[in-house]
């Protein structure tokens, strides 16, 4: 038997099973497309790690003494007693829009996952 035949192994009660031989030697996932995906979705994915990583970045420097992000939230950052709360929330909003503009062009993802992110860059 060759290698692109299969394997027969004994297979429960009696019966022979039939494993089918390997079609690639790359098991890695195909790579999606792009292609269709409109630019301003593309640009607003980049853009929402930016806005949030820099939000909380700009706000953390300009409080006054350390900002220690492993003891306090980045919500503390946007709170009404921090030093520039404005900061944080346009960080966040700048996050949320991004992940509604997002979900708006992602064609080609099930209606319900870009219900999912829209609402959670609403929730944001």
């Amino acid at each position: 038997m060759s290698a692109a035949e299969g394997r027969v192994g004994a297979g429960g009660y009696g019966r022979a099973v039939t494993t089918p031989a390997p079609t690639s030697l790359s098991s890695a996932p195909a790579r999606p497309s792009l292609a269709g995906v409109p630019l301003r979705s593309r640009v607003s994915a980049a853009l929402a790690p930016v806005g949030m990583i820099g939000g909380w970045t700009v706000a953390a420097a300009l409080q006054p003494g350390a900002f220690d992000s492993v003891r306090e939230t980045i919500s503390a950052l946007a709170a009404a007693p921090a030093a520039h709360p404005v900061v944080m929330t346009a960080g966040l909003a700048l996050t949320g829009v991004c992940h509604v503009v997002t979900a708006s062009g992602l064609r080609g993802v099930p209606r319900a996952g870009r219900l999912v992110l829209a609402v959670a860059g609403v929730a944001t």
